[in-house]
């Protein structure tokens, strides 16, 4: 057993509330770098908590007004250099403090159960976006990846909104598809299995994000309705190792087993991508590609001769 302790000190003008609100803050601090410390609350844990409200203020009202946008990230088949698929994430351009990266209001989307809110937003972008994504890609078939949290899993009104997104715009069709972290399979949950079942049926297709990072059973993976399964960044940035290398190849032959499909995040480099093509890997993407980039922008930057020419295709043989 250890134990996580947060310490706050009363001052002249401190009450009960706001003692136990600082001791709680210090608390949550000592977690987060570890646990098993002890941290006293101090000014910098003070002006954290201040941001913290701020950045919570400003993303509900962000969420009114609609002003969070998905830019679309391209994933390009290591076979053609064709673009297969793209990734949705939230962008925030906050009218005081420009953009706002996600790794700071995500957390605290999660933290607030604001993350629902903000999924569902993106969501609804996206499926509007569908139909332009595949034309500015000149892909009738390129997939657009929407990021869902196991708590949007687990909200019983999550595939009924959905499917009502989808049915709007006629049928998911082949080019919707969300993407799910390892660990929401974890507990092996039948809301989160029956979730699945139901946008796998409607033909939204499923893919399992940070694949071989979430501890998640082998036993479990065939029950669900797999599609994609992405291969960490973590483990791209160890391909110029053996044991990196052997780790991928044996996701992409779990993927061809499970009848799914293979890609890699996070390239930073030609080589990585000519490792990941000889190992089998169906597609990649990663900032040596191309960013995120908003819906008129995405057009240019999938046909661009210099990310093209930095994709290792070869016309002698068939990828696998």
């Amino acid at each position: 057993m250890t134990a996580s302790i947060g310490i706050a000190f009363a001052g002249r003008d401190t009450d009960a509330e706001m003692l136990v609100r600082d001791a709680d803050a210090a608390l949550y601090r000592a977690k987060e770098a570890g646990r098993n410390r002890i941290v006293v609350f101090d000014d910098a844990i003070r002006r954290a908590v201040l941001a913290r409200i701020e950045i919570e203020t400003d993303l509900r009202a962000a969420l009114a007004r609609g002003t969070i946008v998905p830019h679309y990230q391209p994933a390009f088949s290591l076979a053609t250099g064709q673009v297969v698929g793209v990734e949705a994430l939230a962008r925030w351009n906050h009218p005081a403090r420009g953009n706002v990266l996600p790794s700071e209001f995500i957390p605290v989307a999660e933290e607030t159960g604001l993350i629902a809110e903000l999924g569902i937003g993106i969501l609804r972008h996206s499926v509007g976006d569908a139909i332009a994504v595949a034309a500015a890609v000149a892909n009738p078939d390129v997939v657009v990846w929407v990021n869902v949290s196991p708590r949007q899993l687990l909200e019983g009104d999550f595939v009924e909104t959905m499917l009502g997104l989808v049915d709007e715009r006629g049928g998911a069709g082949p080019n919707l598809g969300i993407e799910v972290v390892e660990t929401a399979l974890v507990d092996d949950s039948p809301t989160v299995r029956s979730a699945l079942d139901q946008l796998a049926a409607a033909g939204v297709r499923i893919a399992i994000d940070d694949f071989g990072t979430g501890h998640s059973s082998l036993a479990r993976l065939h029950k669900y309705p797999v599609d994609l399964l992405k291969i960490d960044r973590s483990f791209v940035t160890r391909l110029d190792d053996p044991a990196g290398r052997h780790i991928v190849a044996a996701i992409t032959n779990l993927a061809h087993a499970i009848g799914a499909s293979t890609c890699a995040e996070g390239v930073e480099s030609a080589q990585q991508l000519t490792v990941l093509r000889e190992l089998g890997v169906a597609s990649a993407g990663g900032f040596y590609l191309a960013p995120p980039v908003a819906l008129e922008e995405l057009g240019g930057l999938a046909h661009s001769g210099s990310i093209r020419s930095r994709l290792p295709i070869r016309t002698d043989r068939a990828h696998r």
